[in-house]
Parts: structure tokens; sequence; C-alpha cells
């Protein structure tokens, strides 16, 4: 019986001395990506970052530094997906919500930025995307017939259907309406009330 507790003994002693040097070993890597990252050389911190998710699915940290990197080589789909996983392991943190939102922005998903920016309360930068699509749609309306003729059957399936989003459907039409009708009129932020 006790030589069995001295294998376990020794089993339990390997593991955590194999953690202890997986641990050290990302911290290696994590620091060395982090230097790259910094130094310019997002490409090659990617490749030390994904050994390190590739070894721990949870690491939070690395995570981040490959949305960092990613987004410094403006490759935003890739984003999007390392955004999947940190808001996985942490969804309290809005920060992530942001850099989703951002993504999809970089990427001219306007719609899909306004709503994650309305569930999760940027309303600065809302209404700088809802303003946006707003003149979207007025370019859309004054040059393209099928958008016209659909969005004056069902302006909210019409929208829906070209992937907007705005948090006051009712209020972006109003601002949709008044700006096509006179696109030469200024509109201020504080014209886009909400309800």
């Amino acid at each position: 019986m006790k030589s069995k507790g001295v294998a376990n003994h020794r089993h339990v002693t390997m593991l955590s001395t194999s953690s202890h040097e997986l641990r050290h070993r990302h911290a290696e890597l994590m620091t060395s990506a982090d230097s790259l990252i910094k130094g310019g050389n997002p490409e090659k911190a990617i490749g030390f970052l994904e050994e390190v998710v590739a070894e721990n699915r949870d690491h939070l940290g690395a995570y981040e530094l490959l949305a960092k990197s990613f987004w410094k080589l403006e490759k935003y789909s890739k984003v999007l997906e390392i955004c999947k996983e940190l808001i996985r392991l942490n969804p309290f943190d809005p920060g992530y919500f942001h850099l989703q939102a951002m993504s999809y922005r970089a990427l001219g998903y306007y719609g899909e930025c306004a709503r994650i920016l309305a569930r999760h309360g940027n309303q600065r930068l809302l209404e700088d995307v809802e303003a946006l699509q707003v003149h979207l749609i007025r370019d859309l309306l004054l040059s393209d017939a099928e958008f016209a003729k659909e969005y004056q059957q069902n302006a909210a399936s019409c929208l829906d259907k070209y992937g907007f989003y705005f948090h006051n459907q009712e209020a972006a039409r109003v601002w949709i309406a008044e700006n096509v009708t006179a696109p030469k009129k200024n509109r201020t932020k504080s014209d886009f009330a909400r309800a």
C-alpha cells in the first residue's frame, strides 16, 4: 500500500512539474510575442500565441495579444474569431464587446456594429455608427431604384434585409426621410433622439 502512495505522489509531482514548466514556457512565449508586437512584427507574434492557445484553450492573455496582433494587421475577421473566445472566457468585460463592434465596423457591417453597441452600451459610438448608416441609406435611396422601392414598401424589412440596425427604428426613418428630401440640410446627432 505504501508503494502505491509513493507512486501516486511521484505522479502528482510529475504533473505539477510539467504544469509548472508549461506555464513557464507560455510566459516566455507571451513575453516574446508582446515584444514582437511592440516592435512591429505581429505576424511572428501570432505564431507564438497560437502555440499557447493550442496548449491552453483558456489562456485569456494569449487571446488578447492575438486580437491585438490581428487588429494591427487589419485582419478584422480574425479579430472577430478571437473576440468569440475572449467573450466566452470573460463575458463581463465590455472591452471585448467594443472590440467586436469595432471589428464589424472596420469590415463594413455597420448594422451588426450598432446592434452590439446598443446592447453593450457605448452611446457616443452608437450615434456615430447610426449617423453613418443614415447617410449610406440616403445614398442608396438616391442611387439604387430597387433599394428605394423596397424601402418604400416596407422600410423596417428593407433595413433588416440589407443589414442596417437602429436602436430607435422610428427616429431613424424620420431622420432618413428628412435627409432624402433635403439632403443639404445639416443634421446633428442630437436630432437623432432616443426614445
